[in-house]
């Protein structure tokens, strides 16, 4: 038996969305609080997403990038970026759009224009651009520029001395396995993870969890990062996870080794490994005066309120005492 049996076999897609808890399901929640429930499942696509999505298909899984990603020939200003992702939805070629809609959609673009002179601006500015996309939708569009910075951290990771052994092929003794996910529950609760690489070496009887961060500060200043994303959730949580599967397993007398967070930055290209020593510990933590949250707590009150269908927090009530929140 090999360690990749013990992985969940799913696709991303499927992955993404089932309806498991996830370490980003959860730290949207810490960051949000009650008011963000409605936000929780919603995809986000910032420009480091994106980039930390690239680095991690080119590291880990190359041979799918041009299944996921298209590099566009055309450009767009940002500026007019919404407008062409509104003028997606109706499926139709540039020229075949009315007007009409091209100017509702617009309509807080320079509205100073006359309605000629818009049209002929975004005519020129965004039908090429428009027309490509419409051509990819089932790609996430990127630009060259995006894709020669994100290889120039690739390059990084796998010339560094310090990170080059982690994309390496697996042997008989060592498995080296990547966007390998697990799904399982705590207290009943369904959860999953992906990780991005897992080292398994059968002669020390090892499990190494690793996961890829990308970032545009230096690799140094990764701790303010680990504060500001909650990655303390993700490190504990997979950790636990993995142990309650690998628990009853031929793989019950390995050992999962500290969580490793191997940074590379896309400015100083100096790539780095963080160990975070406290993966497996239960309770919320206090380091440097930052308090991490146990992911187990947050679990259990995001799910009660889920499962609920909660209108109010905890602890408020129809008719409420204000001396109970006056300190």
């Amino acid at each position: 038996m090999r360690f990749k049996d013990l992985c969940w076999n799913v696709d991303e897609c499927s992955y993404r969305k089932d309806a498991s808890y996830s370490y980003s399901i959860l730290s949207k929640y810490l960051k949000l609080g009650f008011e963000g429930l409605s936000q929780l499942r919603k995809n986000e696509e910032t420009q480091s997403l994106i980039e930390g999505s690239i680095v991690d298909c080119l590291m880990t899984d190359a041979d799918n990038f041009d299944n996921i990603f298209y590099i566009a020939k055309h450009k767009c200003p940002d500026s007019l970026i919404p407008i062409v992702e509104i003028l997606l939805s109706t499926g139709q070629y540039y020229d075949a759009i009315p007007e009409s809609s091209i100017l509702t959609v617009a309509k807080n673009w320079q509205s100073n224009y006359k309605d000629e002179t818009k049209l002929k601006k975004l005519n020129d500015t965004i039908s090429e651009y428009y027309n490509e996309r419409l051509e990819h939708l089932n790609h996430r569009c990127i630009t060259q520029g995006m894709f020669d910075s994100c290889m120039a951290s690739v390059m990084a990771l796998k010339n560094s001395k310090v990170t080059s052994e982690y994309f390496t092929s697996s042997t008989e003794d060592r498995e080296v396995l990547y966007q390998c996910k697990f799904k399982g529950r705590y207290n009943n609760i369904p959860i999953r993870c992906m990780a991005d690489i897992i080292i398994v070496d059968y002669k020390a009887k090892t499990i190494q969890i690793s996961d890829l961060k990308t970032s545009s500060r230096p690799e140094y200043s990764f701790y303010d990062s680990f504060v500001k994303w909650n990655y303390d959730i993700q490190a504990r949580l997979y950790t636990a996870l993995i142990s309650s599967i690998i628990a009853n397993s031929e793989f019950k007398e390995f050992t999962i080794l500290p969580f490793q967070f191997i940074v590379v930055s896309k400015n100083t290209l100096n790539p780095c490994i963080w160990i975070y020593d406290k993966c497996f510990e239960k309770g919320d933590i206090v380091i440097n005066t930052t308090t991490f949250v146990d992911w187990r707590n947050i679990l259990t009150e995001l799910n009660g309120y889920e499962a609920s269908n909660a209108t109010v927090p905890n602890g408020i009530k129809d008719i409420n005492m204000l001396s109970e929140f006056i300190k």
